[in-house]
């Protein structure tokens, strides 16, 4: 049979402050029904636009160890994941199988 790998995608300092920028995770990459995102401190803003730049998603995340983005209602294709807190915003780029 088939196998998968998904490897976590690491983002660094790109505008968020401290512990939060260090280590702030987003997989699977490819994602399919959901996206994690783990790392966050603060309150976040996630935003999801497609790649004509339309919102399609938008949920508020409590800093928790650990959240998950539900992308069950899109269809397959590129995205770009917008993290905004406090400190700082972050993009990170989310294919959608």
């Amino acid at each position: 049979g088939c196998s998968a790998q998904s490897l976590p995608v690491y983002y660094g300092s790109v505008g968020l402050a401290g512990a939060e920028a260090n280590d702030l995770r987003v997989y699977p990459q490819p994602a399919r029904e959901r996206l994690v995102v783990e790392g966050l401190t603060d309150r976040t803003t996630a935003r999801l636009f497609d790649t004509e730049g339309r919102e399609v998603l938008r949920e508020v995340l409590h800093g928790n160890a650990r959240e998950e983005l539900d992308l069950r209602s899109l269809t397959s294709g590129a995205y770009v994941l917008q993290l905004e807190s406090a400190t700082g915003t972050v993009r990170v780029p989310v294919v959608r199988e």
